[in-house]
């Protein structure tokens, strides 16, 4: 077995880099497996390193917060490589949807321990994501978060999201789901593959990561008060029991707007145009994750 693990140095785990790599070889190169150990040096190498891993490795690991882990996957898209995580991030989205520990000795144990799993890949127009992609609030307070340079961490993240929330105003949505079309001014619109945010925060509950469809969530506006009510529902997974919160299924979906303007993609900002084609591609990622 040959493994590459690709590793962000500035990613939020409490040690160093060297504490990830060593543990790695600790725990397969007694198993006779090849390792190899390189670090990013910036946004967007992830994907670089990934793409030269796959031609030699089987499975390819990222050791990073959701930013890296989003830029590896992105390159193993519909290869036969295998994404091994190792999370080191403060929201850790796809590592809690897939069950993966976000203990990084646990996560590590797992490479050699874990099983293969075929999971779908979302698109929203040319980009993939793999747990969810939004427009509204969400995007909001990632672009926000992102150009503040705030410290990481769900506390910080909270704040701006506040912060965001005294000035966002709600735009008018047009959804088309084959021939149905669906008017909605949410406050959120998060299109899931996984019913992760990350940091535990369920924002599809029920959604699954190989059932070949997407669940577009909806929360409508809601006063301050009450969306400081529906907190505890975002962390225990009962959102879908609230009257402000609307959740359709579907394999495609467009998404029209007035004008071009923020999205999220696994939590991190872009500017998109004001027409969002959102598809799936079933079970086009190969993924380690724990036995059943």
């Amino acid at each position: 077995m040959n493994l590459t693990c690709i590793i962000n140095p500035r990613a939020g785990y409490r040690g160093k880099p060297r504490t990830i790599a060593e543990a790695v070889h600790r725990v397969v190169e007694p198993l006779g497996w090849q390792v190899t150990t390189v670090l990013t040096q910036g946004p967007g190498q992830a994907t670089e390193l990934a793409r030269e891993a796959v031609r030699q490795s089987e499975l390819v690991v990222a050791a990073g917060g959701d930013g890296t882990i989003h830029e590896v996957a992105v390159a193993l898209v519909g290869t036969q490589a295998a994404l091994g995580i190792i999370p080191c991030g403060s929201g850790n989205g796809l590592a809690r949807a897939l069950r993966v520990p976000t203990n990084m000795r646990k996560a590590v144990e797992l490479l050699p321990n874990g099983q293969r799993r075929a999971m779908d890949v979302g698109r929203m127009n040319e980009h993939y994501f793999f747990t969810t992609a939004g427009v509204g609030l969400d995007a909001e307070i990632a672009a926000r978060f992102n150009a503040g340079h705030h410290s990481r961490g769900v506390l910080p993240y909270f704040r701006c999201g506040a912060s965001a929330w005294l000035d966002y105003e709600p735009e008018p949505l047009i959804l088309r789901i084959g021939s149905e079309r669906i008017e909605e001014r949410p406050l959120v619109m998060a299109v899931a593959n996984t019913d992760q945010y990350g940091a535990g925060a369920i924002i599809a509950p029920g959604a699954l990561p190989d059932d070949g469809l997407l669940k577009v969530c909806c929360i409508r506006p809601v006063s301050f008060l009450r969306l400081v009510c529906l907190l505890p529902r975002l962390f225990i997974g009962t959102l879908d029991r609230s009257s402000c919160f609307r959740a359709v299924s579907a394999s495609q979906l467009t998404v029209e707007r007035r004008q071009p303007g923020p999205v999220q993609i696994d939590g991190e900002p872009l500017t998109a145009g004001a027409k969002l084609e959102f598809s799936v591609l079933p079970k086009a990622l190969q993924v380690l994750v724990p036995p059943k």
